[in-house]
């Protein structure tokens, strides 16, 4: 009798580690089948990220639907900026905006960043590189103005011509000009008239009348001679016509 019982507690022993083996292998085997392989990796780690990337780009798709490009832009110039925004300026920059979903806010910095930093800037330059322009225009005008006058052949002429010459239209000016006569001279000078062919034998012409005595300032104004009163003398008069 006690070897049959202690077979028998044998056997229960052995069914007992029995089960208690298949079941660990059985969790084992679950276990090894929730989990993943070296390719596809863990199955419920990579589905919990997807998830919370959905959720994240959900929220992000939220978040960027609330925040972005409005139904208008209003938009205002900052204090100081040399401009002002109108309507058609809106206009035109509201597609671009649009393009990079600005917000009202957004756009209005960079209004501000363009309508008081960068336009004034851009103003300087322009303004610059228009007055050297108009400058070079100006000093090549003068410089034509200088080569005709010398090629011209009543004014111009050789060194020495044109110091004989210059100093008969400085005859010219003092004598009309009179007191004024500095002035005047300023006046060539800044505006650079001086130099025009034009102006150069208007006073040649004029001192020479005055060198031939065909022009007379004795009285309060400047009066030309006539022929006859060259000839005659000034208080020569023409007879009267019956």
């Amino acid at each position: 009798m006690a070897d049959e019982a202690a077979t028998t507690q044998t056997d229960t022993t052995a069914a007992t580690t029995q089960a208690t083996d298949t079941a660990a292998t059985t969790t084992l085997d679950a276990s090894a089948l929730d989990g993943g392989t070296l390719v596809g990796g863990d199955a419920k780690t990579a589905a919990t990220t997807d998830a919370a990337t959905t959720e994240a780009k959900t929220d992000g798709a939220e978040t960027q639907a609330v925040a972005g490009a409005p139904e208008a832009y209003e938009l205002k110039a900052p204090e100081g900026a040399p401009m002002q925004i109108d309507a058609e300026m809106v206009k035109l920059a509201d597609p671009v905006f649009r393009e990079l979903n600005l917000t009202n806010d957004q756009a209005q910095k960079l209004t501000d960043f363009v309508a008081k930093d960068y336009l004034p800037k851009v103003l300087e330059q322009v303004k610059t590189q228009g007055e050297q322009e108009t400058l070079k225009a100006i000093l090549d005008t003068r410089k034509a103005w200088v080569e005709q006058t010398t090629a011209d052949a009543e004014v111009g002429g050789n060194e020495d011509q044109r110091k004989e010459r210059a100093a008969v239209m400085a005859t010219a000016i003092d004598k009309l000009m009179g007191d004024d006569a500095p002035a005047f001279r300023q006046f060539l000078n800044d505006t650079g008239l001086g130099n025009h062919v034009l102006l150069a034998k208007l006073a040649y012409r004029a001192g020479k009348m005055l060198q031939e005595g065909q022009i007379h300032t004795g009285g309060p104004g400047t009066q030309v001679k006539t022929p006859e009163q060259s000839f005659y003398g000034p208080t020569f008069q023409p007879p009267e016509t019956q």
